[in-house]
């Protein structure tokens, strides 16, 4: 499967779990650094080419669009 290409169920869990575990250390908030999503989503066990998902959820839109400009896409 390609890269950033998941089921939409494994997207909800990944989804769930990224969550839960910003939550539980960083606190509620509407946005987290991307640092910080990356460093949930690599606790929860997911491979980067998947970090995506949670970057889209989880990061401010500008966060996100530097993410994608710096990567190219």
């Amino acid at each position: 499967m390609p890269a950033c290409h998941i089921k939409p169920d494994d997207k909800k869990a990944l989804i769930g779990a990224v969550g839960q575990e910003l939550v539980r250390k960083q606190g509620k908030k509407n946005y987290y650094k991307p640092d910080d999503v990356r460093r949930a989503a690599e606790t929860c066990g997911y491979p980067i080419d998947v970090h995506c998902w949670a970057y889209c959820i989880f990061s401010s839109p500008e966060d996100f669009r530097a993410l994608h400009d710096a990567a190219g896409e």
